[in-house]
């Protein structure tokens, strides 16, 4: 069967991501998403440079699935704005300076020659949720995207409402008081109150006053520590029981409530649909890796967050040592994490183990008496054996490629060993990094 073939592209300041579609889309979204990859944006490096790791990873993606260029049917690429959905170009975002009329449509045409879409974030997202997610089956819906800064996508009368120049849904803009954090260069905006890089500013706003009223918080004792703070401190502060960080999200609860007002005020949508995704790592590994209920006030960490986790736990043999010295000085919630690594220890030297043993003739071999495994006995051997001892610390995916290829190995065969010991559930991906799982067995 011939199928035929379509890209997303996802450009954020913080990260940028690619996924490969199959088929066509309709009442829901179950079986056309086939694959995806993402890296860190990086914005120094500048636009080219990220452009350019944009096109390889969309690149791998279709080698990877055995996906032609020809396949492929359009290109759907979303980012911050400012930018011209129309001219296909982007207009310098706040997130990403240098992105100055980068007619990024046009680039993507010409390298994979498609037909390419860009539209605003936000937009993006109220689309998704309005065909299939909570806004589905309304005609009146607005999307609230919640990160270092903030916007919305607007569904009115069953069409998305861009504007006369793409920036309707800008609700960032909106000024709530007179005074209180900035945002969108205006102090108490509705981004300046309720976005991440908002919290963080209404905290050392509020942080100051604590100081000069000698209140005390886990998370300063003087104006030095409160240049510090960030919104995922306060999220982590305030499941420990800081008082502090209690009223910090208090009061942006509060100014959220007053913004959405607004919008139902002029707007009169059927629903308001709030962006605070974050993901559960896969748990078929083995691998319990779950973040703290309060993440999810933390509107944009979602899944790398929960991928630094990750890789904290795979290091922690090195931090051991200084755990539980920590764990009073860092407070409750630290003292929760720290607890969670102690269970991941114990988890990996229980019964329920992967064994792995070389032998002289390089062949590895893997006993698995975890219950997700797929079979107790695994032999690995010639290319299959590479990859796992060449991932046995984290290795980004490309890095993993070069190291092969340069022994001699062509890049298609690389990418089959890889899922094989993925379909095992020997070999953990997160993001674009990949990890051997199983542990050696000391003599």
């Amino acid at each position: 069967m011939s199928y035929l073939y379509s890209l997303g592209i996802d450009i954020g300041g913080t990260k940028c991501a690619a996924v490969l579609g199959r088929g066509e889309l309709g009442d829901t979204t179950d079986g056309f998403i086939i694959d995806r990859s993402a890296f860190k944006t990086d914005v120094k490096r500048g636009y080219k440079a990220v452009i350019d790791e944009l096109f390889s990873t969309a690149e791998n993606l279709l080698l990877k699935n055995g996906v032609k260029k020809t396949e492929l049917i359009g290109i759907g690429i979303s980012c911050g704005g400012p930018l011209d959905s129309k001219k296909g170009t982007i207009n310098c975002p706040p997130n990403l300076p240098d992105w100055d009329n980068v007619p990024i449509t046009a680039l993507f045409e010409e390298r994979f020659g498609v037909k390419a879409v860009l539209h605003n974030d936000a937009n993006a997202c109220a689309v998704a949720e309005w065909r299939f997610g909570a806004g589905k089956n309304t005609e009146n819906m607005v999307f609230l995207t919640f990160g270092t800064g903030m916007g919305a996508g607007l569904i009115l009368n069953g069409r998305l409402y861009t504007g006369a120049s793409d920036m309707a849904g800008e609700v960032g803009h909106i000024r709530l008081s007179e005074g209180g954090p900035e945002g969108y260069g205006k102090k108490g905006s509705f981004e300046g109150f309720c976005s991440g890089g908002g919290i963080a500013d209404l905290a050392k706003i509020i942080g100051r006053e604590y100081l000069n009223e000698n209140k005390k918080s886990v998370l300063f004792e003087s104006e030095k520590d409160i240049s510090l703070i960030t919104a995922a401190k306060i999220a982590e502060a305030m499941y420990g029981g800081d008082e502090f960080s209690k009223e910090v999200f208090k009061t942006s609860a509060e100014y959220l409530g007053r913004g959405l007002s607004v919008i139902i005020d002029i707007l009169n949508p059927e629903m308001i649909v709030i962006g605070s995704i974050y993901e559960r790592n896969r748990a078929e590994y083995g691998l319990q890796l779950e973040p703290l209920h309060t993440y999810q006030y933390v509107y944009s960490l979602g899944q790398d967050f929960i991928n630094d986790v990750a890789y904290v736990y795979q290091q922690v043999d090195d931090e051991a040592r200084y755990l539980d010295e920590d764990v009073a000085r860092r407070g409750p919630a630290y003292a929760k994490l720290a607890d969670m690594v102690r269970k991941w220890e114990e988890s990996v030297v229980n019964p329920d183990r992967l064994d792995m043993s070389c032998r002289p003739d390089g062949t590895i071999e893997i006993m698995d008496f975890r219950p997700c495994s797929t079979k107790m006995f695994h032999t690995l051997q010639g290319l299959t054996a590479e990859v796992y001892r060449q991932t046995e610390q984290v290795i980004e995916g490309s890095q993993l490629l070069g190291k092969l290829q340069n022994m001699g190995y062509e890049a298609e065969d690389i990418v089959k060993s890889i899922e094989a010991l993925q379909e095992d559930r020997l070999l953990l991906q997160i993001g674009r990094e990949y990890l051997a799982l199983a542990i050696e067995e000391e003599d």
